[in-house]
């Protein structure tokens, strides 16, 4: 019996605890949280601002699982079926696609912090727009196996490695009280119509063409990045390092009100 999927479930689990370890000693959150506003539960408790803000991520993250589902999930299922690869072939060539995109993601998320946001998100998803396109034709038309394996690495490091910064920029984007909301939603809510698209592509492929159903899928994803990547706030942390504020410091407590606090200080608060 394979027992391959278990080595992976393993390498995962350990790689997560790697992440929460790193967390735990690296990363702090904010000291000060400030008390939540209006109705507890939605996404308007801070303000008129969040609201909009949630559509704007959901349209980016609509494009970001776009250009998954159709440069990872598409891919692996068209290089058996229209390129003729076998399924060795095929785990081969997404394997050093996976390995490339994992590479490449992270420097893109740190490009981002150097770039800002705004600018990242627009360059990134033209060029997913445009080059991703034009790999996606060039896979299809069958060139040899070596090929196949650079094209698809290629292929996401242009597509998908947008989701570099996500993590960040979702959470920046939301005050502390709907932080976990607004995130949760906006990256799981925008999966559903790319990801419900064995259903719809077929009904567009008479229309646009086999290939030219999914080329149409990588257009539109790397524009929604590219066009609310834009509408959102030019956000750069190179240069907001250093200009945080220090949290407001706890005030001490006061001395009771009682004559026997007024003529003698309070335990615990000494000069």
């Amino acid at each position: 019996m394979p027992r391959g999927w278990r080595l992976a479930f393993a390498s995962g689990g350990a790689a997560s605890l790697g992440m929460l370890a790193y967390y735990r000693r690296h990363v702090s959150d904010a000291q000060v949280v400030p008390a939540a506003r209006g109705r507890a539960g939605g996404l308007n408790p801070a303000g008129p601002q969040s609201v909009p803000a949630f559509w704007r991520l959901f349209g980016l993250m609509s494009g970001l699982w776009l250009l998954t589902n159709s440069t990872v999930i598409l891919l692996a299922a068209r290089l058996h079926t229209e390129v003729g690869l076998s399924a060795r072939e095929v785990s081969l060539a997404m394997a050093s696609a996976a390995a490339a995109q994992a590479v490449v993601m992270g420097a893109a998320g740190h490009l981002s912090t150097l770039t800002g946001r705004r600018a990242f998100f627009v360059g990134y998803g033209l060029m997913g727009a445009g080059v991703g396109a034009a790999l996606w034709t060039w896979l299809m038309s069958g060139p040899p196996l070596w090929a196949v394996a650079a094209g698809a690495a290629l292929l996401q490091v242009v597509t998908v490695c947008a989701y570099g910064p996500v993590g960040a920029y979702l959470s920046e984007q939301f005050p502390p009280e709907v932080r976990s909301t607004g995130y949760g939603a906006a990256y799981s809510l925008s999966i559903v119509i790319p990801a419900l698209h064995p259903m719809w592509l077929p009904w567009v492929e008479p229309i646009l063409g086999r290939d030219g159903a999914v080329v149409t899928m990588i257009a539109l994803g790397g524009a929604l990045v590219a066009w609310f990547g834009a509408l959102g706030p030019d956000v750069v942390p190179t240069r907001m390092a250093g200009q945080t504020p220090a949290p407001a410091p706890i005030p001490a407590p006061s001395a009771p009100s009682s004559p026997i606090g007024r003529d003698r200080p309070a335990a615990g608060i000494h000069g």
